[in-house]
Order: structure tokens, then sequence, then C-alpha cells
């Protein structure tokens, strides 16, 4: 089915296979969530949730039903942002900017209460809390964002830029040696020099800077310059110390 569907038509016409298939099997919420699916495709999001729901009418328990109600409303959002952003373009205003960052907040929001909600019904899945705690560090609730981060630290896909991500949290609320230990420990399983260790290391330096390390913070910086001397301001900053 997949190889057919490559135009509107295509997927109009699965949709009409698959309403047949829920004709004789009223009762799979799975044949709803397809049909979904395919509205999902053709940007139809009405469409899309209303089969969702109905899957969920058939089986309250269906957390993918639930997750894609989820998704329609972030494509929705996504569709809005663009719409906003392509009139930003053709004549920009200061209502419209304001206008494109009311519904990045109000997407972003939306993501918090989400992910939450799905961390709640999985409390064990770290992939969850780690998208919660970067959703909460976008949202500037630092101390909550943390709470998460530091639980999906245990997970060796998140391990590093949960450590990053709850250094510089830690920086912004002041606690500079906190986030200095942070920093170190995101940079530890790094053997090389790319462009992850080298963000690191840089605010690793900065971090220091703040501290009064001064010659700690030349070291860090130096790392960075031997590698990458355009990286950033790190020359500069070097200079400056």
């Amino acid at each position: 089915e997949q190889h057919i569907l490559r135009t509107e038509e295509d997927v109009r016409r699965a949709i009409e296979l698959k309403l047949d298939d829920i004709k004789a099997n009223p009762n799979d919420p799975r044949l709803y969530r397809e049909v979904g699916d395919l509205y999902l495709r053709i940007s139809d999001f009405n469409s899309a949730e209303a089969f969702y729901r109905k899957a969920l009418e058939v089986d309250p328990n269906d957390f993918f039903a639930q997750e894609k109600i989820a998704e329609v409303q972030l494509k929705r959002y996504d569709y809005k942002i663009r719409q906003l952003m392509d009139a930003y373009r053709e004549g920009p205003t200061e209502e419209k900017r304001r206008a494109i960052e009311q519904a990045k907040r109000e997407k972003l929001q939306f993501c918090i209460e989400e992910w939450a909600r799905r961390v709640q019904r999985h409390p064990t899945d770290t992939k969850l809390r780690f998208e919660l705690g970067k959703f909460l560090y976008q949202g500037g609730q630092l101390d909550e964002a943390i709470a998460q981060l530091q639980k999906a630290q245990t997970d060796p896909r998140y391990k590093v830029e949960a450590h990053f991500l709850v250094g510089i949290a830690f920086r912004k609320k002041g606690l500079y040696e906190l986030a200095v230990k942070e920093l170190q420990k995101a940079r530890e399983p790094l053997r090389v020099m790319n462009d992850q260790n080298k963000e690191i290391t840089y605010e690793l330096a900065r971090t220091y800077e703040l501290l009064g390390k001064n010659d700690i913070a030349r070291e860090e910086y130096q790392k960075i310059i031997e590698v990458d001397y355009k990286f950033k301001d790190v020359a500069q900053r070097l200079g400056a110390l």
C-alpha cells in the first residue's frame, strides 16, 4: 500500500479501502488509526483526529491513538507557524513577529503538558523524560528540567546531552561549581574534538570564567582553538584573558 500512495488521490483511494475494512471489522482500533494516519498524510487534521478519537472509543486504553491525537495538534501548530512565517516574510511587522513568537510559546507549552502526561503513563521511559526535560529547559522551567534530565542521564543514548543541559541549567541558576561538574561529565565519553565536544568545552570555559578561574578557562579555549580557530568567538575570548 505504501508504494502506491504518491498523490492525494492515491491516499483517498486507500482511505476508501480502509473504510471497507472497518465495515468488516468495526471493533478493531488499529484500522481507525490507519485511516487517521492516511488523513494526516494529506494534512486533513480534523478528519485524522476524528478517526483517532474513534479508535479511542473502541479501545479507551489505546495509547497509540492518544499520542496520535497529540501529533495532530503538533502538526496544527507547525502549520500555523509556517503560515505566520510566510506572512512575515512577505511583509515584516512587529505584530507578525509577536504572533510567531506567541504560536511557538503555545506549541512549547502543549509539548510540556503532553510529554508530562506521557511520562506519567510510562515513568521508566528515559527517552520521554529526556524529551520532557528539553521542553522544560526551553520553557525556562529549570528546576523541573533538571529533575527530568538527571533521570535521563542513566541512559547512554542521552547521557552526554542530558549532562550538558543540566550543566547549563545550573549555570543559569548561578550554581557554577555544579555546572562545571556536569559539563565535565558530559565531555567524558567524547574521545575526539568534534562539534559536540567543542560546544561543551566552550561552555565549560565560559563557566570557569564566571568562577574567576581564568587560567583554566584559557586552557579549555586552547583545546578548541587547536582544532578550530574560528569556532564562535573563542579567539576573542582567549585574547581577552
